[in-house]
């Protein structure tokens, strides 16, 4: 095989271990922005719960005023 070949295939190889370096690291970040976003609406539903609890109260204690 002319040297010149193996020099291509050699970097096509790097270009490619390269690549698949960025996708797992890009996965992993999209994992963290998950798991970020998922206790983003878990606050948020907690959140809804707490309203949806307070506004009988407040209605008992706007009536008994």
């Amino acid at each position: 095989m002319p040297k010149k070949y193996v020099v291509i295939l050699i970097l096509s190889f790097l270009l490619n271990i390269t690549t698949i370096i960025f996708l797992f690291i890009q996965s992993s970040q999209i994992n963290e922005n998950n798991m970020f976003l998922e206790t983003i609406d878990k606050k948020i539903e907690s959140l809804d719960d707490s309203f949806e609890d307070a506004i009988p109260r407040l209605e008992k204690m706007i009536q008994q005023n």
